[in-house]
């Protein structure tokens, strides 16, 4: 197991791809979702930490670098105070869902 003092950021989470990328990273590590609207983020977020790992959503318009800004700040308070680092970040916004294969 890996110890607690990584987090991880997906950047787009939503019910496409973020979402299965959300539950592999929060199985290992605490996870900040980032989305406009809470209603893409708060599901996932609400099943990771029912699962029993943590979770937590930040709404933020991550083109706009301000809400950006504003959502890294909120995210230092919640984890980096705790000795966490970021371990990855997954920028995911804006795709739709795409059901033919990548390559």
């Amino acid at each position: 197991m890996v110890p607690q003092v990584f987090y991880a950021i997906i950047a787009g989470a939503g019910p496409g791809t973020g979402a299965p990328l959300a539950r592999k990273y929060a199985s290992v590590y605490p996870i900040a979702l980032l989305a406009r609207n809470p209603n893409n983020y708060t599901p996932i977020m609400d099943e990771i930490n029912h699962a029993g790992n943590t979770a937590f959503g930040i709404s933020t318009d991550v083109i706009d670098a301000q809400s950006v800004g504003a959502a890294f700040e909120q995210k230092e308070a919640q984890l980096l105070v705790l000795g966490r680092a970021l371990v990855t970040a997954v920028y995911n916004v804006g795709g739709q869902l795409v059901t033919t294969p990548l390559l």
